[in-house]
């Protein structure tokens, strides 16, 4: 097989293994509809089939040490315990997991073609997005909309990207018009 082959079955394998979508019922204020952002996490990576099984507090307790499993793929792990956190809404755990998936994403080496920016940009993407969900559940709207908007940048064409973007699009739109109602 050669080098162009196996880059391409190896994209293929991660992009079939690589999102786990996940939703999460925003904490809603009475008057405020319910929205539901969606969180992503990679399911052949460490704590990823617990993650999938809706086991969030097994996440953590595979994954928060630390240890050799979180070690061997430092961008997933981290991206699967930040979304234990935020599903089990322990925030500041959340805050720190979500920011070491975005380093961790933003250091990961790859390889020089085309596929590998590819891929590093898709792991970039999903480390904001689930950061800008956990900023949005803490009432950080700068925060999520910054991180949504490096998200798009990198992987415009994410379903879980344009997804919260819309989401948070929406809410922006219902709290002007609320407020355009309130100043008549």
């Amino acid at each position: 097989m050669d080098a162009n082959s196996t880059c391409k079955l190896r994209r293929k394998s991660r992009t079939l293994a690589m999102l786990a979508s996940l939703t999460l019922t925003a904490a809603a204020r009475a008057e405020a509809p319910a929205h539901k952002l969606m969180l992503a996490g990679y399911i052949d990576a460490p704590g990823g089939r617990t993650l999938i099984a809706g086991d969030y507090q097994g996440v953590i307790e595979q994954l928060s040490a630390h240890g050799f499993a979180y070690q061997t793929n430092l961008v997933a792990a981290s991206a699967n315990l930040c979304v234990a956190y935020i599903v089990t809404r322990q925030w500041r755990d959340a805050d720190t997991t979500c920011d070491q998936a975005v380093a961790s994403a933003r250091l990961q080496l790859t390889d020089t073609s085309l596929w590998g920016k590819r891929d590093r940009d898709e792991q970039m993407a999903l480390a904001y997005s689930n950061r800008a969900v956990l900023h949005r559940l803490e009432d950080n709207a700068s925060g999520a909309a910054s991180d949504l908007a490096m998200a798009r940048q990198l992987a415009p064409d994410a379903e879980f990207v344009s997804h919260n973007l819309a989401i948070v699009a929406s809410a922006k739109s219902a709290a002007l018009e609320v407020s355009a109602a309130t100043h008549r």
